[in-house]
């Protein structure tokens, strides 16, 4: 589902990763290991599509979706349920916008338009967006936080947000779940 063939990165001229070739099919699970800097997290970002500044190729199958958990909780400004479900809220936005745009275009800008609204309301569906905040409340109670959806993701303590951001991970039901050292509570 996911190839990687000779990797190449480095930073100012030091070389993290030299000649990686991967290949990642259903139903594995892999665990990368080595010391700081060996570049586990570069490799991470780039099969996350987040870092697009190297050499070799990666390729994934049409259609997967693939969600990443990063080694730290982000900046969020908003409640536990609202961090979940915030990438969908973003779509929808996004859709609205594009149909807004609709209105308004001609020609090949309106074919632009609808072949984006088109990918965009299709990856939605494929995640089943409408259902997401349905979904949401039923990974915190999974996770242990039924009771704290309507809390400040900034009171929340450095666990709650590790698993917080697992549950946001999950509720897309990735066929890729991305973990970068994961605590031992997750």
């Amino acid at each position: 589902m996911i190839e990687i063939t000779l990797l190449k990165k480095d930073y100012g001229g030091t070389v993290v990763l030299d000649g990686v070739s991967a290949r990642f099919g259903l139903n594995e699970k892999i665990g990368l290991i080595g010391r700081n800097g060996a570049g586990k997290t570069t490799l991470l970002r780039i099969l996350t599509g987040e870092d697009h500044d190297f050499s070799g190729k990666v390729v994934r199958s049409g259609g997967i979706r693939l969600e990443y958990v990063p080694q730290s909780f982000p900046d969020f400004e908003g409640t536990a349920l609202d961090y979940i479900v915030a990438p969908y809220r973003a779509t929808r936005d996004a859709l609205r916008e594009l149909e807004d745009a609709m209105e308004t275009a001609t020609g090949n800008e309106l074919e632009k338009v609808l072949a984006r609204y088109g990918q965009l309301r299709s990856e939605y569906d494929a995640s089943d967006g409408d259902t997401a905040e349905e979904r949401a409340e039923k990974y915190l109670e999974t996770i242990g936080l039924a009771d704290r959806g309507d809390v400040d993701v900034t009171s929340l303590s450095g666990g709650e947000k590790n698993v917080l951001a697992l549950a946001r991970a999950l509720v897309s039901h990735p066929d890729f779940l991305i973990l970068d050292e994961p605590g031992n509570h997750l």
